[in-house]
């Protein structure tokens, strides 16, 4: 499955929908996929547009990252662009080598993200952010 990325956002998307489900949140689904957002949420409060994506563990550094963009079809080819706050609430990233999942809330032209799993080798804790704080 490593190759086939829509495999592994369905994965990604699923395991996403039964964390939210498992917590007895009201989940919907858009039809098709033509929106860009894979889930809405309603947490009492409102609803919230959560974007699934698939996120990698690379064990060798301790971390997990995760490219936030969308493909974007621009003079006749398509493109990787950021996307905006009108489109998304949330972020919610499934890592599969972990089985575990992370929530963290929009914001403005980030294109990937990257949490430590585990302690920097070089002590280091200035702009590191633990993907302990992100899990749900």
């Amino acid at each position: 499955m490593d190759k086939n990325t829509k495999a592994k956002g369905d994965l990604a998307e699923a395991a996403i929908l039964k964390q939210f489900l498992s917590k007895e949140y009201k989940v919907l689904k858009p039809f098709g996929d033509n929106y860009q957002y894979d889930l809405v949420v309603d947490n009492g409060q409102g609803f919230k547009k959560i974007q699934c994506k698939s996120a990698v563990y690379h064990k060798d550094k301790g971390v997990i990252t995760c490219v936030l963009q969308r493909k974007e079809y621009v003079d006749k080819k398509y493109i990787n662009v950021p996307y905006r706050k009108e489109d998304v609430d949330y972020f919610a990233l499934y890592c599969r080598d972990l089985d575990k999942a992370y929530l963290f809330p929009f914001k403005e032209n980030m294109s990937t993200i990257t949490l430590r799993v585990d302690p920097p080798k070089n002590n280091q804790s200035k702009g590191v952010v633990y993907a302990k704080e992100f899990e749900f």
